[in-house]
């Protein structure tokens, strides 16, 4: 019989918080009821571990935004110093840190303001520079942002840097500021919703030291020439993720040559039209491909059922044919049958597809007249959820008639590979009550035809900022 929970010796203990720690994503939370605060709540001796062991406490992430109603000074104070006694706990670990602070008001993209204040984001990054590890900030534009070219000493031990200005930003800095620095991103975080506006954002090529750099991410930050002209100076990719908006697919320009990224493995475009992705398929060569996402990207704030659209299929094709090693295709937006059919001689190593729910491409396979490569061994579908349905029906008649066709193929031997992923997408998780009984129902339906699902929330978003982010079916990149 195992001996119970306070015969165990500390270290037992540790090991087991350690876990937990592990497989919680919101463990570096700062709340009160959940993380190594409420560990650290329970008795004393389990407190005594918890604050004995730096492990559990060197991931931190905290929005410091103005709560209403509340006095700023006060708050201020009250998390500053939470924040530091957080930190201080993981004693000499490198820390990861994920810290926002958006103003007031959502129309004021300047810094925060008050007598006797201190920017507690800017204390605390700071105070712990030669510690971080991991950075992640949202903050309010240029002036707030400023501030991390200027620390002395810089960042020595920093791999993994990611910056969301809620404004215009120009990441202009010495490379001896971030030494150790292998995956950037930077993407814009803004409030407004239903435009696609130009971002301006400056990247100068000495900001960081670009040959280092391994993963990189941008998101809507840089017009469409100045981002593939960079990529010359950047040749250890392994992972990228583009986002152009509409605003920044200048198209007009021509690009001369060709880049080759010799080592990259994971590529995910997001582009606004058939020109731009024309533009950055044949500029760019990558032969060691084995991941590739496409999708169109959308406004901010706008529904991905708007995400539609053809793709140049010559240039998709020389990828294919360019790219002997690829074993995994995502194609989040419109595709003809005969791009499938293609798949079977361009990616003879394919093992993982994912598509959008198409009736003419399911007609097609259950006639037998297409067929999914023999090597395919994983295949995910999108859905869109509506929240409309028929009177008296709790699911849209639409979403239930795509989980039939998919559950009849999957009855019918070699039609679909052994695993099979139904992704269905609503239209944000902050109206989920309007879903209750249709997700129960699309739930069961799923259930009977022995189909896995997974539930999207297709604006990846919060109440505070509703970004839009990556397409939900694009192969993540490690940030």
């Amino acid at each position: 019989m195992a001996p119970p929970v306070e015969n165990l010796s500390r270290e037992t203990l540790a090991s087991i918080f350690c876990e937990l720690a592990h497989q919680d994503p919101q463990w570096p939370q700062m709340r009160a009821y959940q993380g190594p605060m409420t560990i650290s709540a329970v008795c004393a001796s389990w407190r005594r571990v918890a604050l004995a062991t730096p492990a559990l406490w060197y991931r931190f992430t905290f929005d410091f935004s103005p709560l209403p109603g509340r006095a700023f000074l006060e708050q201020t104070v009250q998390r500053t110093v939470a924040a530091r006694t957080w930190v201080a706990r993981a004693g000499e670990r490198a820390l990861q840190l994920d810290l926002t602070r958006r103003p007031a008001l959502a129309s004021s993209p300047g810094p925060i303001l008050c007598i006797g204040a201190v920017d507690p984001v800017k204390a605390l990054v700071e105070e712990n520079a030669s510690r971080i590890a991991v950075l992640k900030l949202v903050l309010p534009g240029n002036l707030a942002l400023s501030f991390i070219t200027r620390i002395p000493g810089g960042f020595p031990l920093l791999t993994s840097l990611s910056i969301e200005p809620s404004a215009e930003f120009t990441f202009n800095t010495s490379a001896n500021q971030f030494p150790l620095l292998q995956r950037l991103s930077i993407a814009t975080s803004n409030s407004s919703l239903g435009r696609d506006q130009l971002r301006a954002l400056n990247v100068e090529h000495k900001a960081v030291a670009w040959d280092k750099i391994t993963t990189l991410r941008l998101d809507r930050v840089a017009m469409l020439p100045v981002l593939c002209s960079m990529l010359q100076h950047i040749p250890a990719l392994v992972g990228l993720q583009l986002i152009v908006g509409a605003a920044q697919a200048d198209t007009s320009t021509k690009m001369r040559g060709h880049t080759s990224l010799r080592h990259l493995k994971t590529l995910v475009l997001e582009l606004p039209s058939y020109e731009a992705f024309r533009v950055v398929l044949t500029h760019l060569h990558f032969p060691a491909l084995d991941a590739l996402s496409l999708a169109q990207s959308a406004c901010y704030g706008a529904c991905p059922r708007a995400i539609v659209g053809g793709i140049p299929e010559a240039e998709l094709f020389s990828v294919l044919t360019r790219s002997p090693n690829l074993s995994r295709l995502s194609l989040a937006l419109s595709c003809p049958t005969h791009i499938i059919a293609g798949l079977e001689t361009r990616a003879p190593h394919l093992s993982e597809l994912r598509l959008c729910f198409d009736q003419a491409l399911v007609d097609q396979l259950a006639a037998g007249s297409l067929r999914f490569p023999t090597s395919l061994t994983a295949l995910s579908v999108l859905v869109f959820l509506d929240r409309s349905t028929d009177e008296g029906k709790p699911i849209p008649s639409t979403t239930l008639h795509a989980i039939a066709s998919i559950a009849k193929l999957r009855l019918r031997r070699g039609a679909l590979p052994s695993t099979l992923v139904l992704t269905i997408l609503i239209e944000s998780l902050e109206n989920a009550h309007h879903y209750n009984n249709t997700a129960v129902a699309v739930q069961q339906e799923c259930e009977r035809a022995a189909i896995s699902c997974v539930w999207v929330d297709s604006l990846r978003c919060s109440a505070l900022t509703r970004r839009t982010t990556a397409s939900p079916m694009a192969f993540p990149i490690e940030m």
